[in-house]
């Protein structure tokens, strides 16, 4: 994706396809194909208009879920927040005495609150917060305090974390807003919070997205759904576009091969098994993409002490939108951020019928005596052993 982002079809060109270290493939992702209820191994589900959503995810029709509260408002529905409880936590409505008591354990899944009119998960010095007035957007993951993401102050359209779908030759920059930035419609639970997108006419689906968080193990769950509104088969992947500060160290496991987009400035290095990024702002004087085949379906990003992991389904390369990969860097030529960007398998949705992907966010403090340099096979071990 292009920084300009008047730049049309961005996947047009690509001058280099390298071959990597080590192999990729693995069983983890599915494509859905076909008729609704399908789905491959271990990866992405769909189901028939109306199927209901992973983890904790509101069912939705053939226009996708809609949230509690007559008409559907925006952001109305079941947890909405008045002005005047703006900037207080107010707690998602108790499910039932079973959730409720889970939340109060030290572990299990954690409550959902509303915050400043967003929803936030509070998981010790862990906190993650998404705005629904801004297409269900990531606003913040942030430890300590320290937030990773970046805010509209960097780009007003680029920031924070979102999802498109894939290929981006099916739309072009700037996004469908009905997809990216759309206020969504909510509704919550005791322990997961689901928005939901408007239908978009260009692309004729609607987008869902459930968070949940685990007390215990300091992670948010994020499923994504993909619901068909057209009246004929669509063909797309899921997509999470997830943007932190123009720094740090970014890596993933080799997969089989990458391409770079033309007059790309995204220097990487391959050591043991693992494709490193270090940002340069020296070495990067043009808007640079990086897609990749990679493998055991994770990629990670440490900047000051802090490590950002992301999990989710391998693809292997059959499965894969077309001119994608299932890993994806970006950085543009203004030095004001990087995407880090992870796809589910590309393949078919009927009509009415849906398509979930699971990715699990992780944010953990680098141990002493692991540095945050590239080849180094503590900090690979590390990230190995967070997301086994």
């Amino acid at each position: 994706m292009m920084s300009g982002r008047n730049t049309g079809s961005f996947y047009a060109a690509f001058v280099a396809m390298i071959a990597l270290v080590g192999c990729s493939g693995g069983n983890g992702a599915g494509t859905p194909t076909g008729a609704a209820g399908s789905g491959g191994g271990g990866g992405a589900t769909s189901g028939g208009a109306g199927g209901a959503t992973g983890s904790g995810g509101a069912a939705s029709g053939s226009g996708g879920a809609t949230s509690g509260g007559t008409g559907g408002a925006p952001t109305g529905g079941t947890g909405g927040q008045s002005p005047a409880d703006a900037g207080k936590d107010t707690p998602a409505p108790d499910a039932g005495p079973g959730d409720a008591a889970s939340d109060v354990a030290a572990t299990g899944p954690a409550m959902p609150v509303q915050r400043n009119g967003r929803w936030a998960f509070d998981l010790g010095e862990v906190t993650f917060e998404v705005d629904p007035q801004v297409g269900g957007r990531i606003t913040t993951f942030a430890l300590g305090g320290r937030n990773l993401l970046t805010g509209p102050a960097v780009n007003d359209l680029y920031w924070g974390s979102t999802f498109w779908t894939s290929p981006e030759s099916q739309w072009k920059q700037p996004p469908p807003t009905q997809i990216d930035s759309a206020p969504f419609a909510t509704t919550a639970t005791a322990t997961s919070v689901t928005m939901t997108g408007p239908p978009s006419p260009l692309l004729g689906v609607s987008i869902s997205k459930t968070f949940a968080a685990d007390r215990g193990r300091g992670t948010v769950q994020i499923t994504y759904k993909i619901t068909n509104t057209k009246q004929v088969v669509v063909h797309m992947a899921p997509w999470e576009i997830t943007r932190v500060a123009a720094s740090g160290l970014t890596f993933f496991p080799t997969g089989s091969k990458s391409m770079l987009s033309m007059g790309a400035t995204l220097p990487t290095t391959g050591e043991a098994g693992i494709t490193w990024f270090t940002y340069d702002a020296a070495k990067i004087s043009a808007d640079s993409k990086l897609i990749a085949d990679a493998t055991e379906g994770w990629i990670a990003h440490v900047d000051q002490g802090v490590v950002l992991i992301k999990k989710f389904a391998d693809v292997p390369p059959a499965q894969i939108a077309p001119t994608e990969g299932d890993v994806e860097l970006y950085t543009n030529k203004l030095h004001t951020y990087i995407e880090l960007e992870d796809q589910g398998a590309y393949g078919d949705i009927a009509p009415g019928a849906s398509t979930s992907w699971t990715v699990t966010w992780f944010l953990k403090r680098l141990p002493a005596g692991v540095t945050a340099t590239a080849g180094d096979a503590a900090l690979a071990a590390f990230v190995r052993d967070a997301v086994r």
